[in-house]
């Protein structure tokens, strides 16, 4: 429904019946196409495609917005598909006959080929994709641009040397330079002349009927002469450059490309809404406990944007359970509420301070044998953060394992960086600049750095844990 040039195209009618309706009912034609998914997002206006598909008698999965790959990738294997034929939403002249004689194609070479799509020399908007659930699967494991995420198959025909990509002719006329998809309001209406001319005779009118009206009635190819139907991909290529430059902007701000993004935390309010429901949320620019400031939703909004850039990386989300509800689980709905897929998120539930998150989060770098790890925080937390991971294995509160593993962890030369979420949140948007400049000059944030600093000399001289700071992290976990 989030088109840009034509806002909810698959639910506007042609002659009475949504344009996402007419292109299912063709596809169920399909010889060889035995279940008809329909894959669509998460968000509340997508409800309605979600209708469409159940009055159509079909299936609907429900996925990630923007990362479409993951979301192809989670709807093939819960229909535990060995093959996907794909077709997307903008194709009602979808045509049974074009599909049956690509799959036909694709099973005939199937030794030799991986993916395959229609004839090269058929109408654009005749589209549909085929290839193996495993090929789905490498392309959704490896793939990183932007192009690659949105529109799912990029990853895999612009890597032939992975890939067997096989492009095919069928006849000998070239009609590829002809536009049948719907991406503009002209679209919309030379796609309606076309149902209204043909539908009535047959509702599943072939490329061929469709061929020869165009010929009886060449005043129709005027009516969205020019179009491409790509423009949505080439936008995506020029956000591949930008989303490069981004991702070495952040490897320089890091260090290093990291394995995972640790979220160390910092402290969630409880709020009871109007009608009752009682909710956590990390702590704002103006909220702390007695040491000062905490504002914990920077490190969460620096993480979704460090992963966004980073989507190789996992997510550890650290702290543990509070009365109602753990903190780690609290930063996890954040992060989703960002766009994070829940599959990348770790949760680490046991630590109770901030030494024992860093303990606990050693423990996964280990047994998953990680080797680059940055810990988001705060900037006046990083002092001491940094301070406890050196002198973790001297420090009286770890117990044995934990303190072997994180010894272990340094001699096998994992590389750990701790990183503040105000270096990072400037280059999200500019406007945390004024908010970083306002929070760094309140008294609250004063306090906070001069009781860090006496936290981080506590560590260095091995007096953590006799004083002070163990109360500190107490409070912070009871905001």
């Amino acid at each position: 429904m989030g088109s840009t040039r034509l806002p909810g195209k698959v639910s506007k009618l042609i002659l009475g019946k949504p344009m996402l309706v007419h292109q299912i009912e063709r596809v169920k034609q399909s010889r060889f196409v035995d279940r008809v998914v329909v894959a669509t997002t998460i968000k509340d206006e997508d409800d309605i495609i979600a209708r469409m598909a159940q009055e159509a008698g079909v299936e609907c999965f429900r996925g990630s917005e923007s990362d479409v790959l993951d979301r192809y990738y989670q709807a093939a294997r819960e229909a535990q598909a060995d093959i996907v034929v794909r077709v997307t939403g903008d194709c009602p002249l979808s045509d049974p006959k074009v599909i049956d004689e690509t799959i036909e194609y694709f099973l005939k070479n199937a030794t030799d080929v991986d993916y395959a799509s229609k004839p090269s020399n058929y109408p654009e908007g005749l589209d549909m994709e085929i290839f193996s659930f495993s090929t789905l699967e490498r392309a959704w494991k490896e793939a990183v641009k932007p192009s690659e995420r949105e529109h799912v198959t990029p990853y895999v025909y612009n890597h032939p040397e992975m890939f067997r990509v096989r492009a095919w002719q069928s006849g000998v006329e070239d009609f590829s330079a002809m536009h049948w998809s719907v991406d503009t309001p002209e679209d919309f209406i030379f796609v309606t002349k076309i149902f209204e001319n043909l539908y009535p005779q047959n509702s599943v009118f072939s490329k061929d009927e469709v061929l020869n009206l165009l010929s009886e009635k060449p005043e129709l190819h005027s009516i969205n002469v020019g179009g491409t139907g790509y423009e949505g991909y080439h936008k995506s290529l020029k956000e591949d450059e930008q989303f490069q430059q981004k991702h070495d902007l952040y490897e320089r701000v890091v260090g290093f490309e990291p394995d995972a993004i640790v979220l160390i935390s910092g402290g969630i309010v409880k709020e009871v809404t109007q009608d009752g429901v009682t909710k956590y949320r990390s702590t704002r620019t103006d909220e702390g406990d007695a040491f000062g400031i905490l504002w914990g939703e920077a490190r969460v909004l620096a993480v979704a944007e460090l992963a966004g850039f980073f989507p190789k990386a996992m997510i550890i989300a650290t702290g543990a359970h509070h009365p109602e509800q753990a903190q780690a689980t609290v930063f996890q709905n954040e992060l989703e509420q960002l766009s994070i897929l829940r599959n990348r998120i770790i949760l680490e539930e046991q630590s109770t301070d901030t030494l024992s998150q860093i303990g606990e989060t050693m423990k996964i770098v280990h047994e998953r044998g990680l080797r680059c790890v940055v810990f988001i925080t705060n900037e006046y937390h990083i002092p001491r953060v940094r301070a406890m991971y050196e002198h973790f294995e001297t420090l009286m509160q770890p117990d044995a394992e934990t303190k072997r593993i994180v010894n272990e962890c340094k001699l096998r030369g994992v590389q750990v960086q701790f990183t503040a979420a105000e270096s990072i949140l400037p280059y999200r948007d500019k406007k945390f600049i004024e908010i970083i400049d306002t929070v760094k000059k309140s008294p609250a944030y004063l306090k906070r750095v001069q009781n860090e600093e006496r936290g981080t000399a506590m560590v260095i001289h091995g007096e953590y844990g006799k004083q002070g700071t163990a109360r500190e992290d107490k409070l912070e976990r009871e905001v």
